[in-house]
């Protein structure tokens, strides 16, 4: 669930509808909604073009379904083409940006800020990993750096969630009489509750449902007075009395409006609850439009409370008539539980502009290039002709089915049928188009910095493989100062919140498998809270391609056979702990487990370990090993 569950917050403040408190904070939280909302609707035109460019389709005009008749018909007509050559960037963009990012080991790499030891980088790290694999982060981090690029910048929240699943076992049972055992037993259900998740929950908001205090561009909303979201929510979902109030009022608020603002985009708004699906469900499961809003507020001001400094709290609005919500924040990190992460270096503007938005010009030139083309290939195809209407039959000529047969009239009968037609000379004007293509494309690529190389696909004469590696590295040179971009503004951002809200909610110690290589560490760690105490900060992500691990585990093979005439070399390095890293460069995650203890000069080896004539004495006869035979 994306609401934030019981606990996430401070105690809960009830707030009677009927109460003047209610009305007066109802109309403070509604002006704060509505100013969010105005500042991003100018936004949705935007957005509306950016969602009409990220498809490989072409929306259809009533001159194409007209013509779409005429070919269910039988009489051929073109169509329009959509080139989705920005749809293929915008793609190339994200798979480069997910490489660099997400395939680290562990994905978020951190450091101590005040001089924390390693033992307690890697516990964090531990723990940021368990967080991520088991609380099912890594769709919503594909799909936040995907919105960066799609609108512009993603959003992404997180909560702290502790999951309980509540189940029976049966138990066998001695049935009793009077107190005393009977020798017969019975099975007995008995309901249990187990932990099955303590820690962190992320969730995607569309930019088209965020908001923010529009005095402030999107790169600085933590510095504004408030954020939220709009959301849906079914009332089942607001029951307990301990997270929410005005629980009998949320039957009587309106659920016509939940398909949100009219965007006139169906790509844009929330799913209507006026179609034929939603009309047959009962309305009071239907689902209502709510505002998540977290403000910065003086309580005693909004008479919440004696406190005079500034604190966060977070409401719940449904339909902008009703709070069910209100509670102080109460986090240690004191921000907005909201991560941004900008598809493109810009801090002045309201938001950055998308990938699609600056290439949109050019894309339409490609999609143009090769209608006009395309049109001009049938008009020459199906060939122009000057007719005689008096001695042919005119309908034979304009029939466009294939297999024509052009009849004569009677008083043409006998004549020289190539005085009666004559076909109009045809050029094709439009075939310079296809060599025109390729230089907008060069054009898209050296905007957006996302070059062959990136999309899989190299130009030019066969090249060796040191060409192809420079040649790769000065491609992504645009793409990596992004990437760095949006680990210093989205990726800190979102993990100094994990790792504070961790330290906070964090009760129980956990044991876990440290994540990256354990060729001389132990895999496992006990993690308690006092183990991830202090400060820590995210490793910086470079923005470059991770290695090659093929490349260099052929460096390191080539590099071990050059040690081989330098016995000086060779006394300088653990020749074991070398082949143990490369190995696991090659993909051996389990090469520790076949490590030999090897013993110390003059120690005696333990029982049943020594030479195999010492384990097997043969007396001179020959060695039998037990369910082999005779050695």
């Amino acid at each position: 669930m994306s609401i934030n569950p019981v606990g996430q917050f401070g105690g809960n403040k009830a707030i009677p509808k009927k109460g003047e408190l209610h009305a007066r904070l109802l109309s403070r939280l509604v002006s704060r909604i509505t100013s969010g909302e105005s500042a991003t609707s100018q936004l949705r035109a935007r957005w509306k073009t950016d969602e009409e460019q990220f498809i490989g389709y072409t929306n259809a005009t009533a001159e194409d379904l007209s013509r779409k008749a005429n070919r269910d018909a039988g009489k051929p007509e073109y169509t329009t083409l959509h080139i989705p050559y920005n749809y293929a960037l915008l793609l190339t963009a994200h798979t480069y940006i997910t490489s660099v990012v997400f395939s680290r080991t562990p994905v978020w790499q951190v450091r101590g800020r005040n001089g924390q030891g390693a033992k307690n980088e890697k516990a964090m790290e531990a723990l940021l990993g368990y967080q991520v694999l088991v609380g099912n982060h890594m769709p919503d981090y594909y799909a936040w750096t995907h919105d960066a690029l799609r609108y512009g910048f993603g959003v992404l929240g997180h909560y702290w969630s502790k999951e309980m699943v509540r189940t029976s076992e049966y138990v066998k049972e001695e049935e009793l009489f009077l107190g005393v055992g009977t020798g017969k037993f019975k099975y007995k259900s008995s309901p249990i509750e187990v932990e099955s998740y303590a820690g962190t929950r992320t969730f995607n908001v569309r930019p088209a449902n965020f908001l923010w205090d529009p005095r402030y561009p999107i790169s600085r909303f933590q510095q504004g007075e408030f954020c939220g979201r709009q959301f849906q929510i079914s009332p089942l979902d607001m029951l307990d009395p301990a997270s929410f109030f005005n629980i009998e009022e949320i039957r009587h608020v309106s659920y016509s409006n939940t398909s949100g603002e009219n965007t006139n985009n169906s790509a844009l708004d929330i799913p209507s609850q006026n179609s034929d699906l939603t009309s047959r469900i009962d309305d009071q499961s239907a689902l209502r439009t709510a505002h998540e809003l977290f403000v910065r507020i003086i309580p005693r001001d909004w008479g919440l409370g004696s406190e005079t400094l500034p604190q966060k709290w977070v409401f719940l609005v449904l339909n902008k008539e009703l709070i069910v919500r209100a509670q102080p924040l109460g986090l240690y990190h004191d921000k907005f539980p909201f991560a941004v992460t900008p598809g493109e270096v810009e801090v002045y503007d309201r938001v950055p502009r998308s990938l699609l938005y600056t290439t949109q010009s050019l894309n339409d030139t490609l999609s143009w290039l090769v209608n006009i083309h395309l049109y001009n290939v049938r008009q020459s195809v199906n060939n122009q002709w000057i007719g005689d209407p008096s001695r042919i039959v005119m309908s034979d000529l304009t029939d466009p089915n294939p297999g024509k047969v052009i009849r004569l009239k009677p008083n043409a009968y006998g004549t020289d049928v190539r005085t009666m037609l004559s076909q109009l000379p045809v050029a094709d004007v439009t075939r310079g188009n296809i060599a025109d293509m390729g230089q907008i494309t060069q054009i898209l690529q050296r905007m957006t910095g996302v070059s062959d190389m990136l999309m899989g696909s190299f130009q030019g004469n066969r090249a060796s493989a040191t060409e192809v590696r420079s040649t790769g590295a000065f491609g992504t040179s645009r793409m990596k100062t992004l990437v760095e971009y949006m680990s210093a503004v989205g990726f800190s951002d979102h993990v100094q919140m994990l790792i504070q809200t961790t330290q906070q909610r964090m009760d129980t110690d956990l044991e876990l498998r440290i994540a990256g290589d354990t060729v001389d560490s132990p895999e496992q760690l006990t993690i308690s809270p006092r183990d991830i105490a202090g400060f820590y900060d995210l490793e910086p992500v470079d923005g470059t391609m991770p290695i090659d691990r093929l490349a260099m585990v052929n460096m390191w093979t080539q590099l071990l056979k050059g040690m081989q005439g330098f016995p000086q070399v060779l006394q300088q390095y653990d020749i074991g702990k070398v082949f143990g890293h490369v190995a696991q460069l090659g993909g051996l995650r389990d090469i520790a487990n076949f490590k030999l203890n090897v013993l110390p000069p003059g120690a005696a080896p333990p029982p049943g370990t020594g030479p195999i004539n010492e384990r097997f004495p043969t007396d001179g006869q020959s060695l039998q090993i037990p369910g082999i035979g005779t050695t």
